[in-house]
């Protein structure tokens, strides 16, 4: 956990107009190029919406993804699922909840350090670890629509990554068309819909 609190430490360091810099369109008073001027797309230092603060985490995300997901990832292809120790190693490098509020257990920065993670591992091509799910779509739901209770019991170890989202929002035939999807929950709940497919993270949630 301590790369985790020095990210959180050097988010709440940067001043307020920093911040909003580095979300804006307004350019640096350090010359950025943007990424069809670099000699590659994924060089670091590029593009006038990131920061040194960002640049020095993305150098930490692009370190872990090549040197704890890549050399692996086959093997979890063939496995079927990723381990769960590459969540634990995510949470310690500070990859989960990044842009989830610290007052919620997350790491309490911005949109665009949660956009880094989301490039990085698609640098290295690898779709195994759902981070993404994890911490852009299960997270959220948590914090805007659970119980303070649920917020506080569930926010902070899947930023850690003790506990893994997931979300099924399928169904066999309906695909990506959830239209079309049959089963449906009503009150009082007797008995849960088995047509209803877990899509991502589903291997260990335990969430």
């Amino acid at each position: 956990m301590a790369h985790t609190k020095l990210l959180r430490t050097a988010w709440k360091l940067s001043s307020p107009i920093q911040r909003t810099l580095s979300t804006s369109s307004i350019a640096h008073q350090v010359f950025r190029p943007e990424g069809f001027q670099s000699s590659r797309m994924t060089d670091i230092g590029t593009r006038h919406i990131f920061n040194e603060d960002h640049d020095m985490f993305r150098e930490s995300a692009r370190k872990f993804f090549h040197e704890e997901v890549v050399p692996y990832h086959n093997e979890w292809e063939e496995a079927g699922q990723v381990s769960r120790e590459v969540w634990l190693k995510a949470g310690e490098t500070g990859l989960l909840g990044t842009n989830t509020s610290e007052d919620h257990g997350g790491i309490g920065a911005d949109w665009l350090s949660a956009a880094i993670v989301h490039e990085e591992q698609g640098y290295v091509n690898c779709s195994g670890p759902g981070f993404a799910l994890h911490s852009d779509i299960v997270m959220p739901y948590i914090t805007k629509y659970g119980t303070p209770e649920q917020i506080k019991k569930y926010i902070p170890e899947m930023t850690m990554g003790k506990r893994i989202g997931a979300i099924a929002m399928t169904e066999p035939g309906a695909g990506s068309d959830l239209q079309v999807i049959l089963c449906t929950f009503k009150l009082p709940c007797v008995e849960i819909c088995k047509t209803i497919m877990c899509l991502l993270n589903y291997g260990f949630s335990s969430l």
